[in-house]
């Protein structure tokens, strides 16, 4: 059975990942654009509520930590919708095959959280409903037969 991504779980992580970026290019146009040519004693009123440097030293030493700093911000940002992106092409392409036998069945956060935890041959399996599409049916199925196994090692042949 192939699990198709939850099309609003898509939508909300790559929404924050566009966010992100262009958070990020944002601060790259500070960092890169608008903070080196604008003069260091503008930039400090700017950033301090129009107060004044106390002398032409702070203001040059704030303008010389605020450009690096903008660039800092910058890459965490894009490297936060690198993260976000990737992570939602990833469970995009995950694949899962029942063929096996399951075991150990944890429902305990099922009805709250929609997850549930199992062994497919041994191997830990975690199904999460925020993140395909089709886990609430397969997870009835698990639980249903769960619930009349008699066995109690909890072996299921689905």
């Amino acid at each position: 059975m192939k699990l198709k991504l939850n099309k609003e779980f898509a939508v909300r992580h790559l929404g924050v990942a566009v966010l992100m970026a262009a958070l990020g290019g944002w601060f790259a146009y500070d960092g890169y654009v608008a903070y080196p040519a604008t003069p260091a004693q503008e930039l400090y009123a700017n950033a301090h509520g129009g107060e004044s440097a106390a002398s032409p030293e702070q203001a040059e030493k704030y303008k010389a930590s605020a450009i690096p700093r903008q660039k800092q911000f910058m890459a965490i940002c894009w490297l936060f919708a690198l993260y976000l992106a990737a992570n939602v092409g990833f469970l995009a392409r995950k694949s899962f095959y029942l063929d096996g036998k399951i075991t150990d069945v944890d429902d305990r956060d099922w009805a709250k959280k929609g997850i549930l935890r199992f062994k497919v041959d041994g191997k830990k399996t975690v199904l999460d409903a925020w993140h395909h599409a089709g886990v609430k049916d397969l997870a009835e199925k698990i639980l249903a037969q769960n619930e009349f196994c008699p066995c109690n090692s909890r072996q299921i042949m689905i």
